[in-house]
């Protein structure tokens, strides 16, 4: 009886290490902001008023009167939300609310209807919802479903992601897609992470109208501020010239659907 505890205990003593290394090595994958969060804080804490809670930070201009859109940003896989925040408090001064998403595990699909609770909230009388790879692929899984809710939602923005046929966004071939939605998809040309085959082939899936852009000489990862991601390309320009080419574009689309 004592021997069998004794291994009953080794086992148990082995099985907890393995599970500590298993944590420790999901712990170390995730992908971190790659600036000083304190400086940068301080600085746009001037113009912006930051939220942040366990579901979302929310950030809104300090003169917020009028503002009628909440963008919605469904952030990549394993990738911290705070390493978007160069990229989007500058949508936010340009006079809108912004959401960041925060998911268990940093998985974006285990929080596919994080925009409906937002919604449900009512700060904004409309919404766009944005993603980056894996958090893209999220919340069409979530728009899919098409709730009274997200039919507040105008615009799609997707970053270095795409839809498959589990859910289809055209009107002319599925009769219960919306069809006064406007889409935009923007990816790099050095994107390695991207499945750029299936990414043509499943534009099928999207709206016929859906507008698609390439960053000459972008990649996966300069969508964010986390650094170079494994296995993705590498940039022939700087992560400040795609993401001022991300927001030229974002404003323009975003104004011409107005």
């Amino acid at each position: 009886m004592e021997i069998k505890l004794k291994k009953f205990k080794s086992v148990l003593l082995v099985s907890f290490i393995i599970l500590m290394l298993a944590f420790l090595g999901f712990y170390l994958s995730i992908y971190r902001p790659k600036f000083d969060l304190n400086i940068f804080n301080s600085y746009e804490s001037e113009y912006l008023n930051f939220i942040e809670n366990s579901r979302y930070i929310f950030m809104t201009p300090k003169n917020n009167v009028g503002i009628d859109t909440g963008i919605i940003f469904y952030p990549g896989g394993l990738v911290d939300e705070k390493s978007y925040l160069p990229l989007l408090v500058e949508l936010c001064k340009d006079g809108y609310g912004v959401y960041i998403l925060k998911s268990p595990f940093k998985l974006p699909i285990l929080n596919q209807d994080g925009a409906e609770k937002i919604i449900k909230e009512n700060y904004f009388s409309k919404y766009v919802l944005m993603g980056h790879s894996l958090g893209g692929t999220s919340m069409l899984k979530y728009f899919s479903k098409q709730t009274e809710l997200s039919n507040k939602i105008e615009d799609i923005i997707l970053l270095a992601s795409y839809s498959d046929g589990s859910y289809i966004f055209d009107s002319t071939k599925n009769d219960n897609y919306r069809r006064d939605i406007d889409m935009l998809s923007i990816v790099g040309t050095n994107d390695k992470i991207i499945d750029i085959e299936k990414y043509e082939y499943d534009k099928s899936n999207l709206d016929r109208d859906t507008k698609y852009l390439f960053i000459d000489g972008g990649n996966h990862s300069y969508f964010s501020n986390y650094g170079k991601q494994h296995n993705d390309g590498e940039a022939t320009i700087s992560i400040e010239q795609q993401q001022h080419f991300v927001l030229n574009e974002v404003e323009k689309f975003l104004n011409e659907s107005k």
